[in-house]
């Protein structure tokens, strides 16, 4: 999908498909079970937004025929935003899903994404990680936004309940992070542009000082009569895709063959170190093939 900020990952703890239930029209997800129906001319399994004055944008699930057409139709106003199961897609509208409108886009059966699940099921029991409590009844939070929505009116919708933003992660989908009471944990699921929510991912954990070990690197590089495999790069050439100079860097500088001139980029050198850093300064920060060559 995180990761899904990391979209892609986030949402899956939240709207992993687990199964669906043949004949019954039931989506079974991670986080429980919920029905779509076959869509009628007065349809009401979809949650709305009032966009803008006389925009009205429609959220709900539709689980399409096999045979459907899935090509992106402007004429058509919608979008399929997240696939959940088998056919079965989070999908945002322009257009009221109505009955005939529905069978003309191959959709045979329809609903809404209940609030529940789109809550981790850590929030709902309760068991938060130590890492996400923000103190005083508070929790840290990253929340998937369905779609494109209107910032200010989004923020809006937020503050009203007493979020307190971290930062924002603009992609394919929004991902927001920030506290929240927990007391409003399921008001702010009841909004229908969102589609998870999460306890926010601890803070990353700096491993490189390790590495070499837990790697099993270090034995690689040593000689054979010491018990290595005396592997070291030597009379490899690797090129690092990460679009930088390293050549001002002592541990590499000098088996430079060919890198990206005028880009002064902190990260791109790290990573030439990773890989081939000869471990100057520091030995245990020593890259993998501390003898290879490099194109940057």
């Amino acid at each position: 999908m995180v990761s899904f900020f990391k979209k892609k990952a986030l949402c899956s703890g939240v709207l992993l498909f687990l199964g669906i239930a043949a004949g019954a029209q039931q989506v079974t997800l991670q986080t429980g079970n919920f029905s779509l129906n076959p869509p009628t001319a007065d349809t009401v399994g979809y949650a709305t937004l009032q966009a803008e004055p006389g925009e009205t944008i429609y959220f709900f699930v539709a689980r399409f025929q096999k045979n459907a057409v899935f090509a992106k139709n402007a004429a058509n106003n919608f979008e399929l935003f997240e696939k959940i199961a088998p056919f079965t897609y989070l999908v945002k509208s322009k257009t009221a899903p109505l009955g005939t409108w529905c069978q003309q886009q191959g959709i045979e059966a329809i609903g809404t994404l209940p609030a529940k699940l789109k809550l981790d099921k850590r929030l709902l029991q309760g068991d938060l990680p130590a890492y996400a409590a923000a103190g005083k009844g508070r929790v840290k939070l990253q929340v998937g936004v369905w779609g494109k929505i209107n910032s200010s009116q989004l923020m809006r919708a937020f503050t009203e309940m007493g979020w307190e933003n971290e930062d924002r992660n603009t992609g394919e989908t929004d991902v927001l992070s920030g506290t929240l009471p927990t007391e409003n944990l399921e008001k702010l699921a009841a909004l229908p542009y969102i589609f998870f929510i999460q306890p926010k991912s601890p803070e990353d954990r700096i491993l490189n000082e390790g590495g070499r070990s837990t790697s099993g690197t270090m034995l690689l590089n040593l000689p054979v009569a010491n018990g290595g495999r005396n592997l070291n790069g030597q009379g490899l050439t690797i090129g690092v895709g990460d679009d930088s100079d390293p050549t001002n860097h002592p541990d590499i500088q000098d088996r430079v063959l060919s890198y990206t001139p005028g880009i002064a980029n902190n990260h791109g050198a790290h990573t030439a170190g990773t890989v081939a850093g000869a471990g100057i300064r520091q030995p245990r920060a020593a890259g993998m093939a501390p003898q290879a060559r490099v194109i940057s």
